[in-house]
């Protein structure tokens, strides 16, 4: 009896480990890439995200960059793009929250930024070929 009760107790622990982590919250991570598809040449970009605030240095026509973050909590994407020129583009646009990763590509065009939202990547796919 003594051996039932001690292996009850050791399965009822184990159980509520697992339950407590998994409502432990979770981080989230945004991946962001930016694209330089208009014909000059970019002085720099901001991304704002609530307080965090993310600076791209020169992008050269047709350059990228790609970067990740942690979500900060519910918000929205902020860009402001900077031409060498002096031209000034800005866009506010997506969404994102704690719990679920966020895939977003914007390109910068002669006539605006693009925001494309990126489904995740699944490296094991069977739709994968070699």
């Amino acid at each position: 009896m003594k051996k039932f009760l001690c292996f009850s107790l050791m399965l009822l622990c184990l159980l509520l480990g697992a339950l407590l982590g998994e409502l432990r919250p979770n981080k989230s991570h945004g991946f962001v890439i930016v694209e330089n598809k208009s014909n000059e040449v970019v002085h720099e970009v901001e991304i704002k995200i609530m307080d965090l605030q993310i600076k791209i240095p020169e992008m050269d026509i047709n350059g990228h960059v790609v970067g990740r973050f942690e979500i900060p909590g519910d918000s929205h994407y902020d860009i402001l793009v900077l031409f060498k020129s002096g031209k000034k583009m800005d866009l506010s646009s997506g969404y994102m929250t704690n719990g679920l990763d966020s895939y977003d590509l914007f390109v910068i065009t002669q006539d605006g930024i693009e925001h494309h939202s990126i489904p995740p990547f699944n490296i094991n796919s069977s739709s994968i070929s070699n």
